[in-house]
């Protein structure tokens, strides 16, 4: 989930948010259930959508039947229901069991307890690292992940230590018994070109998901709040300008860091009656980053580095691994829980490491190579029409088109799967009323825990007039009866003025009684 949101600002702003989409008032080529348009059209009828176009769909996927159409064979811009294609495509390739596997070898000879040479960790798009690693396989997410916490307010950070994949593997180290490295540590990140996508740096290294997280709580008025970070290496100084002020003086907060990216300010004022304001910021050499992380870890484990001299020497032949054993490695979580994260949260930077694995599955290296593998998924796996959709990003960005017919086809791909598959997928989606960016939404709704979809919306900024306005919005994945009937359903809303930020969230409010009513509609 993502809001992206700021005045004057020279870009446009993408949001997934928790919200769901509703259905138009066009009469043309319409089916539909009996009673389903009038509900409907009372809602479509306000003025806030007098300019709006709209496309649905809902079929029965058990009989095929088609219940309701509108302008469901047109192309829309679909935000980050986008990450349902990316997310089939990954899964499709590497499968709901695939692992992770990150190995650190020891390059040099042994004298006792000491490495006379190198450990050199090599990264494989791991996009957690262990870091959000908890019991029973599963991966760690919040309904207000800190992927968009300079955007939301109540980001909740997971309980897990970032670093806990980098322990484990310092542990196994020492478990191998080498106490001591005469030599360096070095990251080997050539198993993708390391790619920046909407600000982040997309590596085969990801700590944190390449971000440092700030939490700010206000001290005395007048005096300086209070500023916890992580996570933490020594050679990143944080300096806290931020001052604590009564409410109506707050101005928010504001990150920056020096050209190294070593030292990062933090300044602006933050409200007596705030706690826990989680910002974040990006760390944009990853490789680096995760260099000084192992060397703590190591540490922390009572193993020496020792460097035989300043200039790091050069990563090996990548060919030279095959005939090595590592003396480390850390497993993942299965790829099912990864597609769970990037579809509950929607979690851009690891929809958009999809191309990348994509092509590296292939033996190939970038981002282009992997979107072109993404459409060959699309049209020969799950026989999508090639005229259909249109992708420039794998996180849902504006350029992005589909029709609604194309996204229910794909839902209707995995719906067609062994059953342990399609139960798989749907319960990687956001639940309506339970969790993910739908967990707030129409929670005393009769079809809280039946609706399963992922969301989508973009909003940029009316220069012209000083405003917000609604680019798109759409919801799309499932909906199961009381009696266990299964459907797929796609809505999608393109153009809409906004007062203000608080404009989606009447939206949020109108598309959640939309729900019900196709809930209650099929049931």
């Amino acid at each position: 989930m993502m809001i992206l949101y700021k005045s004057q600002l020279t870009k446009m702003i993408v949001l997934s948010v928790l919200i769901l989409a509703s259905s138009p008032g066009y009469a043309d080529n319409r089916a539909s259930v009996t009673g389903l348009s009038d509900e409907i059209q009372s809602i479509l009828d306000k003025p806030l959508y007098k300019h709006s176009t709209w496309g649905v769909y809902l079929k029965n996927l058990e009989t095929g039947e088609e219940l309701y159409k509108i302008n469901s064979d047109k192309m829309f811009l679909p935000a980050s229901t986008t990450k349902l294609f990316f997310a089939s495509a990954l899964l499709e390739t590497y499968g709901f069991d695939y692992r992770f596997h990150t190995p650190v070898y020891a390059m040099g000879s042994f004298s006792g307890t000491t490495l006379q040479g190198n450990l050199v960790l090599v990264g494989k798009g791991d996009l957690t690292l262990g870091g959000r690693r908890m019991a029973g396989d599963k991966i760690a997410y919040t309904n207000f992940d800190h992927i968009d916490a300079n955007a939301i307010p109540g980001t909740i950070l997971t309980s897990q230590n970032p670093l806990q994949g980098l322990k484990n593997l310092a542990r196994q180290i020492k478990v191998a018994g080498i106490h001591q490295v005469s030599g360096h540590v070095l990251i080997d990140d050539r198993y993708f070109e390391a790619t920046v996508k909407r600000e982040n740096t997309l590596s085969p290294i990801i700590i944190n998901d390449n971000l440092i997280d700030f939490t700010v709580t206000p001290g005395e008025v007048g005096q300086s709040a209070n500023v916890d970070w992580g996570p933490k290496i020594p050679q990143i100084q944080v300096i806290n300008q931020v001052k604590t002020v009564s409410g109506d003086q707050a101005d928010g907060l504001d990150i920056v860091a020096n050209a190294d990216g070593n030292i990062i300010t933090l300044s602006g004022a933050i409200a007596l009656d705030k706690t826990n304001i989680i910002n974040t910021h990006t760390i944009d050499d990853p490789k680096t980053f995760v260099q000084h992380a192992f060397e703590v870890a190591l540490g922390e484990e009572g193993i020496d580095i020792i460097n035989s001299d300043s200039n790091k020497p050069r990563l090996p032949d990548a060919g030279v691994y095959a005939g090595l054993k590592p003396i480390a490695i850390l497993e993942s979580a299965p790829m099912s829980e990864y597609v769970k994260l990037i579809l509950k949260v929607s979690h851009n930077l690891g929809a958009n490491m999809v191309p990348l694995l994509l092509a590296a599955h292939d033996g190939q290296s970038n981002y282009s190579q992997g979107m072109l593998k993404a459409g060959q998924t699309f049209i020969r796996q799950f026989n999508l029409e090639a005229d259909t959709f249109h992708f420039d990003d794998a996180a849902g960005g504006d350029g992005n088109r589909i029709t609604p017919e194309t996204t229910a086809a794909l839902l209707t791909y995995w719906y067609k799967q062994p059953d342990k598959k399609f139960k798989q997928f749907v319960h990687a989606l956001p639940i309506l009323g339970v969790d993910g960016s739908l967990a707030i939404v129409a929670q005393s709704s009769a079809a809280k825990n039946h609706v399963f979809a992922k969301t989508g919306t973009g909003v940029s900024y009316n220069y012209t007039q000083d405003s917000l306005f609604l680019t798109t919005k759409a919801l799309a994945g499932y909906i199961q009866s009381k009696d266990d009937h299964w459907y797929t359903f796609v809505v999608v809303v393109n153009n809409a003025p906004m007062e203000s930020i608080q404009t989606v969230f009447a939206i949020n409010e109108d598309v959640g009684q939309v729900a019900a009513e196709l809930y209650k509609a099929i049931d």
